[in-house]
C-alpha cells in the first residue's frame, strides 16, 4: 500500500492490512510477485539488459534466456510461486523486528538510539545492507565478464536512466502530498516508496519504448 501515490490510496486500498498478513503474503503478495516477474521477463528484460554495452549485455541476456523451458515449465512456475511467497513471508516476519506490531518486543520500540527506536534503526540497516549486497553482487559479476574500465554507457542505457530518474521524481512528488516536511519518516516514505514506484513505471515505459523503436545494431533487436 505504501508504494501507491496518495490519490490511489485514497480510493480504498486496504494497504498493510492485506499485504502484511500471513494470508496476504502467500496469496495477494505472491501473485503480485509473479506479475512483477512477468513484467521483467517480457517487456523489461531484453531492452534493459540489451542496453548494456557488450560484452555485459550479451552475457546478461544469455544468463537469463532459459528461465522457463517448455518441458519443465509447470515445475518452474511452482518454484517461482514458492520463491515469491517465501520472499513475502520473510518480509512480513521481519516486520516484527522493524515495525510496531503486537508481537514486536517492547525493547525495540521503547529504547532509542540518537532519537530513533531500535526497530527503526533495524529497518534502515536491513534496507541498506540489502542494497549493498545487490551492488556488491553486480560489481563482482561485471568484473567476471570483463574489466570495468571498458564500460561505456550506450545510448539506450542513457535513455533508460533518464526514464528512471524522471519517473522517480514524479513518483516522489505525488507521494510527497500530505507528508510533514522535515520528518525523517517522510523522507523515507517519499524517497523509497514514492520514487521507487515512479522509477519502476519509468523503467517499464522506457523499455517498452526501446523495444518498439530499437537501434538497428542494438542487442535489444537481436536479444528477442
Amino acid at each position: 500500500g505504501y508504494y501507491l501515490p496518495r490519490p490511489l490510496s485514497a480510493l480504498g486500498w486496504p494497504g498493510t492490512d492485506l499485504t502484511h498478513s500471513l494470508v496476504g503474503a502467500v496469496g495477494f503478495d505472491a501473485i503480485v510477485g509473479l506479475v512483477v516477474f512477468a513484467l521483467w521477463r517480457w517487456p523489461v528484460r531484453v531492452p534493459l539488459l540489451g542496453s548494456l554495452p557488450a560484452p555485459w549485455g550479451e552475457a546478461a541476456l544469455t544468463a537469463t534466456a532459459d528461465v522457463l523451458p517448455g518441458r519443465r515449465r509447470p515445475a518452474r512456475l511452482l518454484l517461482l510461486y514458492a520463491s515469491a511467497a517465501l520472499g513475502a513471508l520473510s518480509h512480513v516476519l521481519l516486520d516484527v523486528l522493524t515495525h510496531e506490531r503486537p508481537e514486536t518486543p517492547e525493547v525495540l520500540l521503547d529504547d532509542t538510539v540518537l532519537g530513533l527506536p531500535i526497530a527503526s534503526w533495524l529497518q534502515r540497516g536491513f534496507s541498506v545492507l540489502g542494497l549493498l549486497l545487490i551492488a556488491w553482487w553486480i560489481v563482482v559479476w561485471a568484473r567476471q565478464v570483463a574489466p570495468l574500465r571498458g564500460f561505456r554507457p550506450t545510448g539506450e542505457l542513457v535513455v533508460l536512466t533518464v526514464a528512471v530518474v524522471v519517473g522517480g521524481l514524479v513518483g516522489a512528488a505525488l507521494r510527497w502530498h500530505g507528508e510533514e516536511p522535515g520528518r525523517l519518516g517522510a523522507v523515507v516514505v517519499v524517497g523509497l516508496f514514492g520514487s521507487g514506484w515512479g522509477a519502476g513505471v519509468g523503467l517499464l515505459l522506457g523499455t517498452v519504448g526501446l523495444r518498439a523503436v530499437p537501434h538497428p545494431d542494438s542487442l535489444i533487436r537481436s536479444g528477442g
